[in-house]
């Protein structure tokens, strides 16, 4: 994520175009771009303070959105020995390959006992690619995760598509991954329309799992990402499986509640995850169409219109504002 390429396709003042920086920070000689110092506590270990910044704007107060930052971390717990978050004050802690790291929402970045200051400059790699999602952005105001996606409506702009990504399996699984797990709830909620009440074949248990593993490897993605589109194509994914998930749950909610709790709001509700569907298809397939990718764009607000009107209605009935509230809440990110 630092200024090592250049990404076409978005407006320059999103932070997926422009990058972020280091910026200073306290020290010594007052003004450090990357304060390495001898570990007191492990000898031979070396601590590293930095703080991430956005370039020609500097540092901010928020750099980082803690919702997102917090489901990042937490999707990629396995990774870490320990991982606390606190979100009311902005703080995050985890321990990775023997590295204790603090993490501010302003963008301080805090690694101790690091071996040396290669080992501290490759942890710094691996958290600017792995937060990035949760960068909050220059240009629009909401999260990268939502820029890369082109869904922020501001950002993304006649995106083409991602055609020079590398062919291996890492992508070819990351890619046909969401798109499996699209087709398989877009049979799901055809089932559901025809018949609410219909015990669906495909249960969530598995299809829970296969949107977890999804989520996994679309954050492996990202931190293996060898440049900034390979970043971003790692980031539209990571999105598409979140979506996916609060899909799942909110077929689940629809097959769960049926006609007598949810009534009237059954058709609007399987309509409005129909366009939700469609918008990631598309936007899935254009990761390797520029066809698809352009189409995606004009998608999205089609969605997001649907979206707005199922939580106005939500508003006016308190039964379906009881159901629905906690997956609102999670959405957007």
């Amino acid at each position: 994520m630092l200024r090592t390429e250049k990404l076409s396709g978005f407006d320059a003042e999103c932070v997926l175009a422009k990058g972020i920086s280091l910026e200073s920070v306290p020290g010594p000689t007052g003004s450090t771009v990357l304060y390495i110092q001898p570990c007191a506590s492990v000898e031979g270990r070396v601590n590293c303070e930095l703080r991430f910044g956005i370039p020609g704007r500097g540092a901010k107060e928020t750099f980082y959105d803690f919702t997102i930052l917090s489901r990042v971390l937490n999707a990629y717990n396995d990774k870490f020995a320990e991982t606390r978050v606190s979100s009311n004050l902005g703080v995050a802690r985890i321990q990775w390959q023997g590295k204790k790291i603090l993490i501010s929402k302003n963008g301080r970045i805090v690694i101790r006992e690091a071996l040396d200051e290669e080992d501290a400059k490759a942890t710094m790699d691996f958290l600017s690619k792995l937060l990035a999602p949760s960068i909050i952005c220059d240009r629009c105001g909401q999260v990268l995760v939502n820029c890369a996606t082109a869904s922020c409506g501001e950002c993304a702009k006649q995106r083409a598509s991602f055609a020079t990504l590398p062919v291996h399996p890492l992508w070819t699984d990351g890619v046909q991954g969401v798109g499996r797990l699209t087709d398989a709830l877009i049979e799901r909620r055809e089932s559901l329309e025809k018949d609410v009440k219909l015990v669906v074949p495909s249960s969530s248990g598995p299809l829970s799992a296969q949107a977890d593993k999804v989520l996994r490897l679309n954050l492996d993605l990202i931190v293996q990402s060898g440049d900034r589109e390979e970043l971003v194509a790692g980031i539209v994914l990571l999105r598409h499986a979140w979506d996916l998930s609060l899909i799942l749950e909110l077929l689940d909610q629809v097959h769960q509640q049926g006609h007598n709790n949810l009534g009237s709001f059954v058709t609007p509700i399987l309509r409005t995850i129909e366009s939700w569907l469609i918008a990631l298809k598309e936007s899935t397939d254009g990761i390797v169409d520029e066809r698809a990718r352009r189409s995606s764009i004009t998608r999205w607000p089609q969605f997001h219109e649907a979206w707005s009107r199922l939580r106005l209605e939500a508003e006016n009935s308190p039964r379906l504002k009881t159901i629905l509230n906690p997956l609102f809440e999670r959405w957007p990110m």
